[in-house]
């Protein structure tokens, strides 16, 4: 699992790369009261029940942009 450091453009500590399907990490956005798991991949198999991270972007917290997907008729 990956956590964001507070501080801007400290990496957090990196783990091994999940698989499609693995969780990754959790997407917290406590203002918004939303807790949610991201799961690695884009598919519907993944957005159907996870925040989806594009396996072909970094993960948070690493350097780069990383891109999540998600879809808010079924999870949120």
């Amino acid at each position: 699992n990956h956590s964001l450091d507070r501080s801007r453009g400290k990496p957090c500590t990196q783990s091994a790369p999940a698989s499609d399907g693995q969780l990754a990490g959790v997407l917290a956005m406590p203002k918004l009261n939303v807790t949610a798991p991201v799961e690695q991949g884009i598919d519907d198999a993944e957005l159907n029940v996870a925040v989806g991270h594009a396996d072909s972007t970094p993960l948070p917290g690493v350097a780069g942009t990383s891109v999540l997907l998600a879809h808010d008729v079924s999870y949120f």
